[in-house]
């Protein structure tokens, strides 16, 4: 009865029309802000994980939060050196009993100054073997030449300090870090440039580098694990037969020592596949299957990392990015509200006219009261008639938006703008419709229905019948 009556008093009044096409409107708004909004979260988050920072990062718990990049927040003017992550050996072994984890790969991370020809340009160099790093950065796109193979000197640049510097494949390029009074210089060969899928500003001063080149310029210690290497048992035999103590006992001196006069055997390593058998590195960088997977074991390792007195951490692409990433961050997290303060006036509006609405029907509501009818029962249709206004201009609003989210996908607007272009992941406009974000706008759709009936109808029960039949408010 209460449901018959409410369509029929909608159908009744072309206000209603009105009002149905102002919530639809406001609510299509919603859904294709959303999905710009959800379009630039997605893109970020892309653009980092499949070229920098992978899907989760495991780094030294250190004074101060340190990224990929290092310390970001120097006190003296100086960067403080990346503490090395230990126990390493132990972190691999436990990362390989997740078989969530696809790929991982350590990397040391610093800062230097780039001299090719007498120019000299900052850099930050990640020094890793290109094997896996490139299978997890799967948005590396490799131009010219080839990756350095692993023990050998090599350097990969991006194809904007390529440009900047006017080098190419072969040019020798001179790495520089400051000491003191001194400076270490190391030199190394560019065998391969590559490209980034857009551009970004901390792209443009990144340099992969073989690790032991890295770890001379940086001054790290390389230190290796006795369990890296097995030997013959041949070999083994022959060791266990020597008195260490007394080893030197009958040495005599020898006038020189002929190379041929020694056979030496290639030692095989136990880690198939590992490239590099230091145990010095400052990150392990991470690739899972399933990107949604990661908040989840994020926080199943750092469970497990604290249960072993490990002083180390698991944290997400966005902590691994560092401060580039968080100002990206909080210039979406402005431009939202900025949007939501947009959409709130909007609201209000709406929700004004539907109280106004109501208030229009005080005669109408006077009478049903002084003829018998229960404030109970006008409350159920003014509320009924109000929730199905909202719910068909929410389903209205949602199908608009997905449209108008197709339209703009589907036109490709190219962004020219280098932080538009971050934001995106891209340089077009795609907006990312999901479920959730229908769901949500159409809740919202709902809590302004809830919203707008209860002070109008509190108001007009409150007025006295006859006074009300008389259009008196």
């Amino acid at each position: 009865m209460i449901l018959k009556l409410a369509i029929k008093n909608i159908f009744s009044r072309k206000s209603s029309f009105v009002i149905i096409f102002f919530i639809a409107f406001s609510i299509s708004v919603l859904v294709l802000t959303n999905s710009i909004f959800d379009s630039t979260e997605h893109g970020i988050q892309e653009t980092y994980t499949s070229s920098f920072t992978g899907d989760l990062v495991i780094r030294p718990k250190f004074e101060t939060p340190i990224s990929l990049l290092g310390d970001e927040t120097p006190v003296t003017g100086t960067f403080t050196d990346n503490p090395i992550l230990t126990p390493y050996e132990e972190i691999c072994d436990l990362l390989n009993e997740f078989s969530e984890i696809k790929y991982f790969n350590p990397q040391i991370s610093g800062f230097v100054a780039l001299d090719f020809k007498g120019r000299k340009f900052p850099a930050i160099i990640f020094g890793t073997e290109t094997e896996k790093y490139l299978k997890i950065m799967h948005a590396i796109k490799i131009e010219k030449g080839f990756p350095y193979e692993s023990g050998k000197k090599g350097i990969m640049l991006s194809t904007q300090i390529a440009n900047k510097i006017g080098a190419g494949i072969g040019s020798d390029i001179q790495f520089i870090v400051a000491e003191g009074l001194s400076a270490r210089i190391r030199t190394a060969p560019i065998t391969a440039i590559y490209s980034y899928p857009i551009e970004n500003s901390i792209f443009d001063e990144l340099v992969i580098i073989s690790p032991d080149v890295a770890r001379e310029l940086l001054d790290i210690n390389a230190m290796y694990s006795g369990n890296t290497i097995v030997l013959e048992q041949e070999m083994e035999d022959l060791l266990q037969t020597f008195d260490m103590e007394n080893l030197f006992e009958d040495a005599t001196d020898v006038d020189g020592i002929k190379k041929d006069d020694f056979s030496f055997k290639e030692i095989e390593s136990v880690k198939e596949n590992d490239e590099d058998f230091s145990t010095t590195w400052n990150f392990i960088v991470c690739r899972l299957h399933d990107s949604n997977d990661t908040k989840k074991l994020i926080k199943l390792l750092n469970k497990k990392f604290k249960n072993n007195g490990w002083n180390v951490e698991a944290v997400n692409w966005r902590n691994a990015a560092g401060s580039n990433a968080l100002y990206l961050y909080f210039l979406r997290l402005i431009l939202n509200v900025g949007i939501f303060i947009v959409l709130i006036a909007g609201f209000i509006v709406i929700n004004n006219t539907l109280v106004i609405n109501i208030l229009d029907r005080t005669r109408e509501i006077g009478t049903m009261r002084a003829i018998g009818t229960s404030k109970a029962f006008v409350c159920f249709e003014c509320m009924a008639e109000t929730m199905i206004i909202s719910i068909i201009a929410g389903i209205i609003g949602c199908v608009l938006g997905m449209i108008f989210s197709g339209i703009i996908s589907a036109c490709h607007i190219p962004l020219t703008n280098s932080f538009l272009r971050q934001l995106f992941g891209g340089n077009f406009i795609i907006t990312a419709m999901t479920f959730s974000n229908l769901i949500k706008s159409f809740i919202v759709s709902l809590v302004i229905g809830m919203i707008a009936w209860l002070y109008p109808v509190h108001t007009a029960l409150k007025t006295n019948p006859v006074t009300a039949m008389q259009g008196v408010k």
